[in-house]
């Protein structure tokens, strides 16, 4: 079951990827093993070390949206899940254009050795549910990335643009009661053609 609360579990889950993965393989390109990996927007985080790791966006994805409803139990109609695509920027944030370069290397390596997060790789409310997200380079163009820094009301950064889906959030709803079918009835007619 996908609580409310999943939509913050994978951006936790995401950043404690990437805070392993930085830190463990800190070398001489990437030196400082303290790289932070922050939830906030660029603009928030500028003043930090790290990683801005920013949801800007959240969908319905529409390839799931009408999936049937579960049953639960005999008589029992519950909601179908809510499925929804989650979009992050990801901005490293040093502030030495080659350790950008480096460090936002590291991220799209690391995403790209580990595009479905499940099982240990995941926080664990979404754990223990068997979950998997997929982590997905999203390439946006040049005009949508300036739209998403003029939002922010701060000059262009180096970034990239992740789509991860699907995280489905269960309705709170309890499931209805239905009646269960007691009589089926088969009918059959032939179609003629008309002349």
């Amino acid at each position: 079951m996908s609580e409310f609360t999943a939509i913050r579990e994978v951006s936790r889950s995401l950043r404690t990827l990437l805070e392993a993965r930085l830190a463990h393989e800190a070398d001489d390109q990437l030196p400082d093993p303290s790289v932070v990996v922050a939830l906030d927007s660029p603009q928030a985080t500028a003043a930090e070390f790290g990683v801005s790791l920013w949801l800007y966006r959240v969908a319905r994805n529409p390839d799931l949206a009408n999936h049937p409803p579960p049953r639960p139990a005999v008589g029992l109609l519950g909601r179908t899940p809510l499925p929804l695509d989650l979009y992050y920027l990801i901005t490293p944030m040093v502030g030495d254009p080659e350790a950008d370069q480096a460090l936002l290397g590291r991220v799209v390596q690391t995403f790209h050795d580990t595009p479905v997060l499940r099982g240990a790789d995941l926080s664990p409310p979404l754990l223990d549910d068997g979950r998997e997200v997929r982590v997905n380079l999203e390439p946006q163009s040049l005009d949508v990335l300036t739209q998403l820094w003029q939002a922010l009301q701060e000059p262009y950064r180096l970034s990239v643009s992740y789509h991860v889906q699907v995280l489905p959030i269960d309705s709170a709803r309890p499931p209805d009661a239905v009646a269960a079918v007691r009589t089926r009835e088969v009918r059959t007619a032939q179609i003629l053609a008309s002349t």
